[in-house]
């Protein structure tokens, strides 16, 4: 006659295991979810400054905390909470020549205390505005563009200033484009020469944040062919804000052989 207890045996051996199995496992596992991507954090340094970018569109934050890191420290501080939508940061009074590293975290929908893990780092060292380079041309022919000669390399996120001073009274800049696709303004112009100079203009246009490269040319355009003189030259600047770099500006008429706009009073 077999033991009852040695039938029941395996029976509850199979129990066990199911239970220690079961136990072993996270049954809330599921429920757990990874706290959502950080933004991603670019940036540039000024003179004195850092220009701090990021992708506020990609994840709808409520609010974005920036953290600064200022060797030797090893810990981040906070410097701004910077609220929905927000997509850059200028931090100032920086000392030029000191490395600074950021972070940036995203926080959920209000009343929503979730929030994304910290950013990578990134790192910038303020230096004063620099001029870098420039290319040109001068050239009297019977088009309607002129084009610089190609700089040997343009930095990812410079300033380019272009500045064009041509012989007609009736044809005007209607645009400046470049090889490397970035968009141009008119700061100033056209601006028109008085007495003798009357039939000369100038004017000044510029792209911020620009894409980089090598080879990039810059062509300005004007409303209509002519054979007089046309001189144009795109100079490159480093530390400039990459968001609005331009500010007054500032115009004059006169008969000097020398240029000049004046004042323009900036802050």
């Amino acid at each position: 006659m077999l033991d009852t207890f040695i039938l029941l045996t395996p029976i509850l051996v199979l129990a066990i295991v199911g239970l220690v199995g079961f136990v072993g496992c996270n049954p809330f596992a599921v429920f757990i979810e990874p706290n959502p991507p950080a933004p991603v954090l670019n940036g540039s340094a000024g003179d004195e400054k850092a220009f701090i970018t990021w992708d506020a569109v990609a994840f709808d934050y409520d609010k974005f905390t920036l953290k600064r890191r200022i060797p030797p420290e090893t810990s981040f501080m906070t410097i701004a909470d910077l609220p929905r939508g927000t997509s850059a940061y200028t931090d100032t009074q920086l000392n030029n020549g000191t490395t600074y590293t950021y972070v940036i975290v995203g926080s959920g929908l209000e009343g929503d205390d979730h929030h994304s893990d910290d950013s990578s780092e990134f790192s910038v060292t303020p230096a004063p505005i620099t001029f870098v380079q420039l290319a040109e041309n001068i050239e009297a022919l019977g088009n309607s563009a002129i084009t610089t000669g190609a700089f040997a390399s343009l930095s990812q996120g410079s300033l380019v200033i272009v500045w064009i001073w041509y012989q007609s009274s009736t044809a005007q800049v209607t645009g400046v484009t470049d090889t490397a696709s970035n968009v141009y303004q008119r700061a100033v112009g056209p601006t028109h020469g008085g007495g003798a100079l009357s039939a000369y203009q100038q004017e000044i246009w510029y792209a911020s944040n620009v894409n980089g490269g090598a080879g990039i040319q810059v062509t300005a355009g004007f409303s209509a062919a002519f054979t007089a003189k046309k001189t144009i030259s795109a100079h490159e600047y480093r530390g400039v804000s990459p968001v609005n770099p331009v500010g007054p500006a500032a115009a004059a008429i006169g008969n000097s052989a020398t240029p000049s706009s004046g004042i323009a009073t900036t802050s």
